[in-house]
């Protein structure tokens, strides 16, 4: 929690900790650690359970940073989608593994420890990088913690982090090991680079129809029409039905007298505040206002508070009540605009605030918003209709009854589609005409019915249903020779050019090795051939060297000196590949990249150490998790957040 605050983890330790989590359980195995049943709580980790308040609060806390990334309309259904859920139950699990292994152990923070931690947090700090009791009061409330279960979360992280840094800290990877690893991985070879393309082969002779019939027995599953479907489907959603939807009067008003937050709307206030530790310090602080020194610089001068520890933002009466009290609020609303307050006694000191600006409350009529709510009953209505309609239609599917005669009885649209193949495609090679793309999975609905199947009703979510039969199947077939001579003919002519170019890549390179001639002096024998040289280290990645991987990997697999034939990127020909010189990484000459070489091999070390206690500790505490409650805190809160 407290790392998080300070804006990264205090060691690089505790960073190791949280990129292990995901492949931490996967080297535990999920079968053995998801075993829990007829119990309440998430997890059980030795003595320590895992209370679903514990989990719905880490998941929380993920969701709200998310939230502030993507925006407001980020939901928890979407949260979940991604794999927040699991990743949030996953960090819980660990963190609470590691704290119990502590805890068994004996270990834990002291209180100066502690202090030091939270004064030295940034986030608690004020603009002069003093630690400020309020500061630190706001920000804690904020995420839900009182002063007492914030200071033990801290003592539990310290000491976790304590825990995990006296088995690492003694890590290390020696200067030996390191340069062995420099030299390899940042060892540069020299690679010459000649194409023999194959489109720019010449052929002396067409091709007889002999030859082509013989290309075309060979290859036969070239030339085959795809298997094709006939499909008629229905569609039932709430639009269908919405025009024959009656809302009544008595139902309207109910909706109007149950949602007076939404169309009253309460004044809000755009404010600043301070607060002082004694009564007169806050006075002499409303003098110097008083007498015409602008808030914010007795803020600054006084304070020491910058212009963005002052903002409260906006709110309403209420919500500075939630913060502070309902004495403060009402004392601060019943202030002008740009008007200062006296010194406020508080909780924390004493408060001085000003208004900045206001909106006015409002009051929305009930005949101002008649037709919003019609809308809005109209559309609730029509998606409880169309699942009675469901209910009647699946009666109708037991019953035998055509998607077409359904479709009939209940007046929704139905769309024929005359042929679909397996990729959206019609007869003719185009998108199929009446192709619901709109539909998600709707092929693999379709390709898993056969010809005959009894028509099947499938979920939109809130977007309704549909009904899909299967009319009819034609199985794939063989093309005649007739209808695809000229696809043959082209074939037969690019297998002969790529034959070719491989032939004579393969003079060359005999050439090259004989008479040890250049590639790039070979480059005129090939018609459109291209000659490269370049250097490449073992390192590098793609994107820095515009090289494909059959390439590279060719390039520091074979011995110095080689010369080979490969398939070209680009599916054209061949390249010939010349490894002309080799050249090992000089540690000596980069002390910097040696230095972070050896951090790497350090994390890869402390990674395995990690691994491997976490490993011990899910065996022998043991750790079980309860997949059936997790899933049920999130189902509940996914739920509300609806």
């Amino acid at each position: 929690m407290l790392s998080s605050l300070r804006g990264g983890a205090t060691s690089f330790f505790a960073m190791v900790l949280i990129g292990l989590l995901i492949v931490s359980f996967a080297i535990w195995g999920i079968g053995d650690v998801f075993r829990m049943g007829g119990n309440t709580d998430v997890a059980q980790i030795g003595e320590k359970a895992v209370k679903p308040s514990d989990y719905a609060r880490t998941f929380q806390l993920y969701y709200n940073r998310l939230r502030q990334q993507f925006g407001e309309d980020f939901t928890m259904d979407q949260a979940v989608q991604i794999g927040l859920d699991k990743r949030a139950l996953l960090d819980e699990v660990t963190r609470q593994t590691f704290n119990e292994a502590a805890n068994q152990l004996g270990l834990r923070a002291t209180d100066d420890q502690v202090r030091q931690q939270i004064h030295e947090t940034p986030a608690f700090q004020d603009s002069l990088g003093q630690f400020n009791k309020f500061i630190f009061e706001q920000s804690i409330r904020y995420m839900g913690y009182s002063e007492k279960e914030f200071l033990d979360i801290t003592r539990t992280d310290i000491t976790r982090n304590n825990l995990i840094s006296a088995m690492t800290d003694v890590m290390s990877a020696s200067r030996s090991q390191t340069e062995l690893l420099y030299k390899f991985y940042r060892e540069e070879r020299l690679a010459n680079i000649l194409t023999v393309p194959a489109s720019s082969i010449s052929l002396t002779t067409e091709p007889s129809t002999d030859d082509l019939l013989a290309y075309y027995e060979q290859n036969q599953d070239s030339f085959m029409t795809p298997e094709l479907r006939a499909v008629t489907y229905a569609i039932l959603q709430p639009e269908n039905v919405h025009n024959n939807i009656d809302i009544t009067e008595e139902e309207l008003r109910q909706a109007y007298e149950e949602q007076p937050d939404r169309f009253n709307t309460a004044q809000k206030r755009s404010m600043r505040q301070f607060v002082l530790p004694t009564k007169a310090e806050a006075e002499d602080a409303a003098q110097a206002i008083a007498n015409g020194e602008t808030f914010a610089n007795v803020a600054q001068r006084i304070a020491g508070l910058s212009a963005d520890d002052l903002d409260l933002g906006e709110k309403t009466q209420s919500d500075l009540a939630e913060d502070f009290d309902d004495d403060i609020a009402a004392t601060v609303f019943s202030l002008q605009k740009n008007q200062p307050s006296a010194p406020i006694e508080g909780p924390f000191g004493w408060h001085i605030f000003i208004t900045d600006d206001m909106t006015a409350s409002e009051h929305r009529r009930f005949e101002d918003v008649r037709s919003v709510l019609a809308a809005e009953l109209k559309s609730q209505k029509a998606v409880d209709r169309i699942y009675e309609i469901s209910a009647e239609i699946e009666d109708e599917l037991a019953a035998g009854t055509s998607v077409i005669d359904i479709a009939t009885k209940f007046n929704l649209p139905v769309r024929n589609i005359a042929a679909l193949d397996g990729v959206g495609r019609g007869a003719n090679g185009q998108p199929a005409q009446n192709f619901p793309d709109y539909i998600p999975g709707f092929l693999t609905t379709v390709f898993s019915m056969d010809e005959g199947d009894e028509p099947l009703m499938h979920d939109l979510g809130d977007n309704g249903y549909y009904l899909l039969s299967v009319d009819k199947v034609t199985p794939e077939t063989q093309q005649s020779f007739e209808d695809v001579r000229e696809l043959v003919q082209n074939l037969w002519t690019a297998a002969q050019k790529t034959k070719a170019a491989e032939t004579l890549a393969n003079d060359l390179i005999e050439q090259a090795k004989e008479t040890g001639t250049p590639l790039n002096d070979l480059n005129s024998k090939v018609n459109k051939g291209q000659f490269t040289s370049l250097s490449l280290r073992r390192d590098s990645t793609m994107e820095d060297t515009g090289l494909a991987q059959e390439l590279k990997q060719a390039l520091f697999t074979a011995d110095v000196g080689s010369i080979l034939s490969l398939n070209a990127p680009n599916g054209d020909g061949f390249v010939i590949l010349k490894i002309a010189e080799s050249t090992l990484g000089k540690p000596e000459s980069d002390p910097q990249g040696l230095s972070e070489m050896q951090n790497q091999l350090k994390i890869a070390l402390t990674n395995d150490a990690l691994s491997s206690y976490q490993n011990y500790l899910v065996k022998t505490l043991p750790v079980i998790i309860n997949g059936p409650v997790a899933q049920q805190v999130i189902d509940q809160m996914v739920t509300r957040d609806q």
